[in-house]
């Protein structure tokens, strides 16, 4: 004979004191004793007892939410900070190593990196990518924003003169050359000068420090 859960109505195999199903107690609907049992209460009450077991579902759930959301946390915020130190190895790196990659090239001359532009603005950021990757190390990102920002300064000041010495060269060749055979040559010469891709591993550098120093651990 199966026994019928009087919860959720799952049949169950005879012998059986508890539902497959639900858990719930089961008591045989033909005994004596029936009226004894203390589990009558789940066959007179079915409306309360489907209440009950609603409720404790629902705490249940509400409680495994809250538990995965506190174990979660710490994951994250170790996530966070992993990233932060990733970024700013990244950009410590990519700095240090802008500093010796070509940032202009010139004619004759050949190729120029920022550690030889002789204004020693390279050696300044060479030693802000060092103490970059310092404060990377100890986990001193706040740092990170001193670093990184002003290594963009230090650039653009260096770019900025750097175009600006380019306009007086100019300037000055049409003063001392004019009517010089040799002026098309010299304009040729100037037109030779190019921007390198030093400038973009400077810059790439300096930005990951930034985002690194940016990233919220909370």
């Amino acid at each position: 004979m199966k026994l019928k859960c009087p919860l959720c109505d799952f049949e169950n195999e005879e012998g059986t004191r508890f539902c497959i199903n639900c858990n719930t107690p089961l008591v045989k609907h033909k005994t004596p004793n029936a009226t004894k049992n203390p589990y009558i209460k789940i066959k007179k009450g079915n409306s309360e007892t489907k209440l009950n077991f609603i409720v404790n579902k629902i705490d249940d759930a509400a409680t495994k939410f809250h538990e995965s959301h506190e174990y979660s946390e710490p994951y994250e915020k170790g996530n966070k900070k992993g990233t932060k130190q990733l970024l700013g190895l990244i950009g410590s790196a990519v700095l240090f190593v802008g500093v010796f990659a070509p940032i202009v090239s010139i004619p004759i001359m050949g190729n120029m990196n920022y550690f030889q532009n002789g204004k020693g603005d390279g050696v300044i950021v060479l030693v802000l990518a060092v103490i970059s990757l310092i404060l990377v190390l100890l986990k001193k990102f706040k740092g990170l924003w001193f670093t990184g920002l002003g290594s963009i300064a230090i650039m653009t000041f260096t770019f900025i003169n750097f175009q600006i010495a380019l306009a007086n060269t100019r300037t000055q060749m049409e003063t001392e050359l004019a009517g010089n055979p040799f002026r098309g040559i010299a304009d040729m010469a100037m037109q030779s000068v190019q921007i390198q891709w030093g400038w973009a591993l400077l810059i790439i550098g300096a930005v990951f420090l930034i985002a690194s120093a940016a990233i919220k651990e909370k």
